[in-house]
C-alpha cells in the first residue's frame, strides 16, 4: 500500500502546472513548445528491450547449454539476441535522422513494397506446407496429377490476381 500511495505521488507531482505550462487543462493549447523527445516513451522502449533479453536468454539458457549446435555455450542465443537489439537500435537511429516530410512523401510507396514483401512471406511459408500435405490428401496414383493441378492453380493465381487489382 506504501508502494501504490508512493507512486500515487510521484506521478501526481509530475501533474501539477509548473511556470510557463498552461494550467488550463489539456484542450487549451500548450504556452510553451512540446519537447523534442518524450522521455518516458523512451524510457519505456529501453526497459521492454531489456525485459525481452532476460526473457530470451532465460528460456534459452538450458537448450543452448545442452546443444552442440551453440557449441554448448550458454549464452549463444543471448548475444545473438543482442547483436539483433544492437542493429535494430542504429536502424532506428538512422530512420529518426531522416526529416518527417521525406517519411510522409514517400509512405504510398513503402506501403507497397510491405504488403508485397507481406504477400511474397506468406507464400514463401504457405506454399511448401500446402505442397507437403497434397501427398496425404490423395492416393498414390492421382498425385502426379493432384500436384500439376495445384501448380496450375498457383501461377494462375499470380497471373490473374495482379491483373484483378
Amino acid at each position: 500500500m506504501k508502494f501504490a500511495s508512493a507512486l500515487y505521488g510521484f506521478l501526481a507531482g509530475h501533474r501539477q502546472a509548473s511556470p510557463g505550462r498552461n494550467p488550463g487543462g489539456r484542450l487549451q493549447a500548450p504556452t510553451t513548445p512540446a519537447a523534442e523527445l518524450d522521455m518516458v516513451l523512451i524510457w519505456s522502449a529501453i526497459a521492454l528491450l531489456l525485459f525481452g533479453l532476460v526473457m530470451v536468454y532465460s528460456s534459452s539458457i538450458a537448450t543452448a547449454e545442452g546443444s552442440r549446435f551453440t557449441g554448448n555455450q550458454s549464452t549463444y542465443f543471448l548475444v545473438r539476441h543482442s547483436i539483433f537489439l544492437g542493429i535494430g537500435l542504429v536502424a532506428g537511429t538512422l530512420a529518426f535522422q531522416v526529416p518527417m516530410r521525406s517519411w510522409q512523401e514517400a509512405a504510398p510507396w513503402l506501403f507497397i513494397v510491405g504488403v508485397v514483401l507481406l504477400i511474397g512471406t506468406g507464400q514463401a511459408v504457405h506454399a511448401p506446407t500446402f505442397t507437403a500435405v497434397t501427398p496425404t490428401l490423395v492416393d498414390r496414383p492421382d498425385l502426379p496429377g493432384a500436384v500439376s493441378l495445384q501448380s496450375a492453380n498457383m501461377n494462375a493465381s499470380r497471373v490473374i490476381g495482379p491483373a484483378i487489382g
